[in-house]
């Protein structure tokens, strides 16, 4: 009897335990075309995988906690990937006029590091995620001006 009472309430269970930003694929599909493929891109950790999966990139930084990179972030040629806020502000102003810098993060965090960031030239906000470009603008592929 308990399968039948589980297998019933799973579609309301569900959506609960998937919170939107727990599954960001959909809104970096939708999104990947805009990141300029020559920009340093950075997610906060908890988004660093799927940052790196649908992008397609391998060398994103990660803005907070190392958690689960901890072990890979004590490699010496690895440890200048993990930034604060403070190591982002200088990356983004380190990079004025010369590459754009791209920052995805949830909403939440993404108010805590606000504050301490330059002004984004654009920001797109989605299923529970920002996705902010500091410095010069980048272009997609199909040659319009991102946003």
């Amino acid at each position: 009897m308990l399968p039948v009472i589980f297998l019933a309430s799973w579609q309301v269970i569900m959506p609960v335990l998937l919170r939107p930003w727990r599954t960001p694929g959909e809104f970096l599909v939708a999104n990947t075309a805009r990141i300029p493929a020559d920009s340093v891109l950075v997610a906060s950790n908890n988004v660093t995988a799927a940052v790196c999966w649908f992008c397609n990139r391998d060398d994103v930084l990660i803005v907070g906690s190392h958690g689960e990179y901890d072990y890979g972030l004590s490699h010496e040629d690895s440890k200048h990937r993990l930034l604060n806020a403070e190591r982002l502000g200088h990356l983004i102003e380190d990079n004025a006029g010369k590459k754009s810098v791209v920052f995805c993060t949830d909403a939440r965090q993404y108010e805590e590091y606000a504050a301490k960031l330059p002004k984004p030239i654009c920001r797109t906000v989605g299923r529970g995620l920002v996705l902010a470009q500091f410095t010069m603008s980048g272009t997609d592929p199909n040659g319009r001006i991102w946003p």
